[in-house]
């Protein structure tokens, strides 16, 4: 599950999680792209979500190369244990306006 917060001067934001299912061996690693889909400016993000650890592992949690949002509020982790994923960042910069990825996930 994924708690999302956007704070955006106009009305639509959404953090869509890309590809939105993965089918994979017990061996497979994966990589999953949080994206933020608007077309108003967004200033800040912060995602919080669980994960079964029981059936997946986070293996890294890291930014998107040359993000808009390069100020991090939270630092990108993970925590195998409870099967969480935490990170915020915002820009005091122009903010972005359009379609942009905020983290990437590796898992097991």
């Amino acid at each position: 599950s994924v708690a999302a917060v956007l704070p955006v001067i106009g009305q639509t934001a959404d953090f869509v999680i890309d590809p939105s299912s993965v089918t994979v061996n017990t061996t497979d690693n994966f990589t999953v792209t949080i994206k933020v889909q608007t077309s108003d400016v967004v200033s800040g993000g912060e995602v919080h979500m669980t994960f079964d650890p029981a059936v997946v592992k986070a293996t890294e949690v890291g930014l998107t190369p040359m993000g808009p949002l390069g100020i991090p509020v939270i630092p990108p982790t993970y925590n195998n244990s409870t099967g969480s994923i935490d990170y915020a960042a915002g820009t005091f910069s122009t903010p972005p306006n359009s379609d942009f990825d905020f983290l990437t996930i590796s898992e097991s």
